[in-house]
């Protein structure tokens, strides 16, 4: 069954030609027919359409490795809900990295994101006895699956595998209050991750696929590139048909109305010519395009791929070159983890983290989750956050290391400031008032806190001079 397949529409009929005066009025309504024919709405869109997409249409393809890439690049790791503490020993996260016998971390975490991004479903299976640590976890491809819904409440019963030449059934149990599903000896359970879908009924209960708002421009674009080969394959030739001075017998407009019906609509026939017998007699031949700019898709298929990325929030200058400045890429690499990559890693993570939760009891405080500080791309950001935070005068020594993972040091928990810094309702001269010995009593233990971080003699020099006066 597909994602919307209750909900399709009744099939569209398109114009035929009836009448012999037809062959000519209509000539140039052939050419909008021939774009617009075997459209696919998204209310029709299958699982296995949504993976043909992927498969065959480049920015579709580019614009969801290009999220999923961000994601393996992101170290996974536990983080304390309530401390947000960060750790990276544990069981589930050696799970992750060695899933099964069949891929690699690598691997597995690709197709969770890709099979999600793509149709916006997927699905995770976990084997072993559910209250223990799972033995392997699998991503399983969604095009396999069928949903069976309980007769009483609508919602998912029983969900059906067939694939790799073997049928698997999960039914529905509830624990924790949340519903599980399992295989009759709960040696294997099942996870499926949905996008939300404004359409789920009893008969969906699939996820909805990101793709389903920009269905007419993917078509667009791969039509277009089908167009533009065939336009190469049959000489680069504007379409045309032969035809005669004088009235046509029955059976040869027939022959005629049959072969512009079949031969001349849709774009695997975009370039070819039509031959018309029609006895003896002048032959004239009709152009069917009137410019040359039928030939051209180029600008369309610009808009068409900026849709697509758009749409799964790639800003345009990390994927156009007319587009890109070395300014607006930095931004724009920052954005598309902000807007893609990140909000794609949390709705899998936090996913994750709930299906895995009772055989790792550890996961009721900690969580499936990644430190910005170590991703790549978002370095820059946040140490210019840190510098903002730390020239702000507010934040102690070991406050400011913190925020860099490193251990406190001793005495570090004084904050300093500039000693030209005052109360703006204080006379400067008011701060004069400290004795020779306590400032030296500051100024030592300022000098041992920065030895300790690892300040040179040359650095410690420096930074005394600043903070205070010369004696």
């Amino acid at each position: 069954m597909g994602i919307f397949d209750i909900f399709k529409k009744e099939k569209k009929e398109y114009p035929k030609i009836e009448t012999k005066q037809d062959v000519i009025r209509n000539i140039n309504d052939l050419i909008n027919l021939s774009k617009t024919s075997n459209q696919i709405d998204a209310e029709s869109l299958t699982i296995t359409q949504a993976i043909e997409y992927y498969r065959n249409v480049g920015p579709l393809k580019k614009a969801i490795n290009l999220i999923t890439k961000g994601f393996l690049s992101i170290p996974i790791l536990l983080q304390n809900i309530k401390t947000g503490e960060f750790r990276d020993d544990s069981l589930v996260l050696e799970l992750l990295n060695k899933p099964n016998a069949d891929v690699s971390g690598h691997e597995f975490k690709e197709q969770l994101s890709n099979f999600f991004l793509i149709s916006g479903n997927s699905f995770l299976e976990a084997t072993g006895n559910p209250s223990r640590p799972a033995l392997e976890i699998y991503s399983l491809g969604p095009q396999h699956f069928n949903i069976i819904p309980d007769t009483l409440d609508g919602r998912a019963y029983e969900y059906q595998y067939n694939g790799y030449n073997q049928t698997i059934n999960y039914f529905r149990n509830e624990l924790d209050g949340r519903y599980r599903f399992y295989t009759r000896d709960e040696l294997k359970e099942l996870w499926h991750i949905r996008y939300f879908n404004p359409l789920n009924s009893v008969n969906n209960l699939f996820g909805g696929a990101q793709i389903e708002s920009i269905i007419s421009d993917i078509e667009q674009y791969k039509r277009s590139s089908n167009h533009n080969l065939s336009l190469l394959k049959n000489g680069a030739r504007l379409s045309a048909i032969l035809l005669k001075e004088g009235v046509l017998s029955d059976d040869q407009f027939n022959k005629l109305k049959a072969q512009v019906n079949n031969e001349l609509t849709g774009d695997n026939n975009a370039g070819k010519v039509m031959l018309a017998e029609s006895g003896t007699g002048k032959m004239d031949l009709k152009e069917l395009s009137q410019t040359n700019r039928d030939m051209d898709f180029k600008d369309n298929k610009k808009d068409n791929r900026f849709e697509i990325y758009k749409n799964f929030d790639i800003p345009i200058p990390l994927i156009s070159p007319d587009h890109m400045t070395m300014d607006n890429y930095n931004e724009a690499r920052q954005a598309v983890y902000d807007d893609a990559i990140l909000p794609n890693a949390d709705r899998l993570l936090n996913e994750l983290t709930i299906f895995l939760q009772p055989r790792y009891p550890e996961l009721r405080d900690w969580k499936l989750s990644y430190n910005e500080q170590e991703i790549t791309a978002l370095l820059e950001r946040s140490n210019d956050n840190i510098k903002m935070k730390k020239d702000s005068g507010v934040l102690s020594i070991n406050e400011i290391r913190s925020l860099y993972d490193y251990e406190p040091v001793p005495d570090g928990d004084v904050i300093f400031r500039q000693s030209s810094l005052v109360p703006i309702d204080e006379d400067f001269d008011s701060m004069d008032d400290i004795s020779e010995e306590d400032e030296e009593e500051v100024k030592s233990s300022f000098q041992n806190i920065l030895r300790n971080a690892g300040y040179t003699e040359e650095k410690l020099r420096v930074a005394t001079k600043k903070y205070f006066k010369e004696g």
